[in-house]
């Protein structure tokens, strides 16, 4: 069920009300609110950056409080500002992706910096350089080789230079980790100190609680 819509950016999960619960309130079937909020039983596969903004919400929003996707930094930023993180703090980043035309999430758990792993969520339509991806078939996905922080730092670096790592591009975003299956020729390497993120603090507590608030909800 989709139970975060492009129009509940602003509302935190606890707030968020459900088809049936709005169908109610409307005095209309539920297929006229599909029309609006999505479809009743299934989950309605949300562009890249829609998608994003729904997992930092997950991380982020409390029961005052919805994720602000506002004030981002550049990312010429990116490297000090992670170099700088405490290791036994949990953060979440939303990166918007110029070179990549793609927006995405990582997940940076508390660990040792030198040896920190952290986890990629996304959803591709297919459209730029990397394949169609649907959210669900990436999280599933048993990948080749885990992800660390400091290939995602390695990523940002050698864009930064000018430099494309195609074997590195594929290990951070292809479900299969193969470079020969991404169009490189797609890639906007000018573009990529245009690039953006939002880095938070999160707690494993409020991502469980978001996850039973929206569980919650499908039976509302």
């Amino acid at each position: 069920m989709n139970i975060i819509s492009p129009s509940d950016t602003k509302i935190p999960i606890h707030s968020v009300k459900n088809i049936c619960s709005i169908s109610k309130e409307w005095g209309c079937p539920p297929k006229l609110v599909e029309e609006t909020f999505g479809y009743i039983n299934g989950f309605r596969e949300p562009v890249c950056g829609l998608f994003a903004n729904n997992i930092m919400k997950l991380f982020l929003d409390n029961d005052q409080e919805a994720f602000d996707n506002t004030d981002n930094i550049p990312i010429t930023e990116l490297k000090n500002t992670i170099s700088k993180l405490p290791e036994d703090k949990n953060f979440i980043l939303r990166m918007q992706d110029k070179a990549l035309g793609h927006s995405y999430v990582i997940d940076i758990p508390s660990g040792k910096n030198d040896s920190r792993q952290c986890f990629l969520y996304q959803t591709d339509l297919g459209e730029g350089v990397t394949r169609q991806v649907k959210a669900a078939e990436w999280m599933q996905a048993e990948r080749p080789n885990p992800l660390f922080l400091h290939d995602f730092l390695s990523y940002v670096q050698t864009m930064n230079n000018n430099i494309v790592n195609q074997t590195l591009i594929a290990k951070i975003f292809d479900i299969d980790q193969s470079p020969n299956l991404l169009r490189f020729e797609r890639l906007s390497l000018s573009t990529f100190k245009e690039s953006t993120f939002l880095l938070k603090e999160y707690t494993e507590s409020l991502v469980l609680e978001n996850i039973e608030q929206i569980f919650l909800k499908k039976t509302i």
